[in-house]
């Protein structure tokens, strides 16, 4: 007998590969106090309630398949039944459940595809855990249920598990699982906590090529120093406002927007420079190679937490990576950033070597080339883009603003 259902809808990136996961519990609810003496009594804290919003008991278990190579299904659900172990007194509603995940937007061909359930409001301790595929959307699957004849469409469910030396899935035990915060929770192809140790040290490579070009330039290093770290706490609340004024809709908070950290990088920085009385434009010039070169290893953090992801490809350069819910091979967008911000590094500094400075020029001409170039990788994005034209007139901004700059430096200007 179903006695609860809660259905919550999640929308990751593109509108193809949404989430849908569902809660059947099989007993009675929780009955409700009716003293309103024992609600009160009985009400979270306020830091009870944000600890339950941020950090909430999740039992996180993670299941691969492999779509079979004939099927044309572009969505599979996956039913996952769970029971509560060692259950102390009569069973309660949260020590039992069923959770349905469907998973939409499966490229053909893309080979094995593993799904993260994050089931919430059950009792934590140490549970007993199944799954099996239930529907997919095949055309024929539904004419084949009827007959009983859909066993040849339904591919085997495994417990998942994540090999780095070999970059691939295992199938692992199906062992009991214990519940744990869900920020702890493990997918696949996913380091917990490498976002922010890849840039921070991306900071710090920055900052250490910076002042190397400039002592290099013989210029004072320390000054310049002094303006740079400000200009990088500029450069975090410009990423932290740009990611909360791009989801003020969705009201998210946890997230950051690296244009937001280059705009507040590029309007504090050349103030600062100036008020410490130094060459703004051959300073900009000398601190291009480090910027650039934070960028890269910044999106390798990005790679390896699952975020800013690409799209579903077959393609045999993509690349076996996760969005911290669904993991399959996807375009590595993150990597394809990372390359180019490398790229454009190795230039800047080469010009400088060989050529000193060149005015401001080489700092507009990398971030404009750097901009115009990113337009195109974000639409291999996972995610999409909030504004439709928004993309293009920043393309096309920053190409006139590239070849206007390269005019102005071979011309001498």
């Amino acid at each position: 007998m179903v006695s609860k259902r809660r259905v919550v809808t999640q929308h990751v990136g593109l509108a193809e590969p949404n989430y849908l996961e569902s809660n059947r519990n099989t007993e009675k609810p929780y009955s409700v106090p009716s003293n309103s003496a024992d609600k009160q009594a009985n009400a979270p804290t306020r830091m009870e309630s944000y600890l339950n919003q941020v950090a909430p008991v999740v039992l996180a278990v993670t299941y691969w398949f492999d779509p079979p190579p004939g099927a044309d299904a572009s969505s599979y659900t996956i039913r996952i039944s769970a029971k509560r172990l060692n259950v102390t007194g009569r069973r309660q509603p949260a020590d039992q459940v069923i959770h349905e995940v469907t998973v939409n937007g499966i490229v053909t061909g893309c080979g094995p595809v593993a799904v993260m359930a994050k089931i919430q409001g059950i009792n934590p301790g140490t549970w007993e855990v199944s799954a099996k595929i239930v529907t997919t959307s095949d055309s024929g699957f539904r004419q084949k249920e009827r007959q009983g004849k859909t066993t040849e469409m339904v591919p085997p469910v495994y417990r998942s598990a994540w090999s780095w030396r070999k970059w691939s899935l295992r199938a692992a035990s199906s062992t009991p699982v214990e519940t744990c915060l869900a920020p702890f929770a493990k997918p696949p192809a996913v380091i917990i906590g490498s976002w922010a140790v890849f840039v921070a040290s991306g900071i710090v490579a920055a900052v250490g090529t910076q002042f190397w070009v400039v002592d290099l330039l013989k210029l004072d290093p320390a000054r310049v120093l002094i303006a740079s770290v400000t200009g990088i706490i500029a450069g975090a609340i410009g990423a932290k406002l740009w990611f909360v004024i791009l989801h003020l809709r969705e009201k998210r908070l946890e997230g950051w927007c690296l244009q937001g950290m280059v705009a507040g990088i590029a309007v504090v920085f050349p103030a600062l420079l100036a008020m410490l009385n130094l060459p703004v434009a051959t300073i900009l010039d000398a601190s291009t190679p480090g910027i650039m070169l934070g960028l890269a290893i910044g999106r390798l953090g990005c790679f390896f937490t699952g975020c800013c992801a690409g799209r579903p490809t077959a393609s045999k350069w993509g690349l076996w990576s996760s969005d911290r819910i669904v993991g399959m091979r996807r375009i590595p967008t993150q990597l394809m950033e990372s390359g180019l911000a490398l790229l454009l590094s190795v230039i800047i500094f080469a010009s400088i070597y060989f050529e000193k400075t060149f005015n401001g020029a080489l700092f507009v001409a990398a971030l404009s080339a750097y901009t115009l170039v990113r337009q195109g990788l974000l639409q291999l994005r996972l995610e999409r883009r909030n504004s439709r034209f928004g993309s293009p007139l920043t393309a096309i901004a920053a190409a006139i603003v590239l070849v206007g700059t390269l005019v102005l430096a071979i011309t001498g200007w």
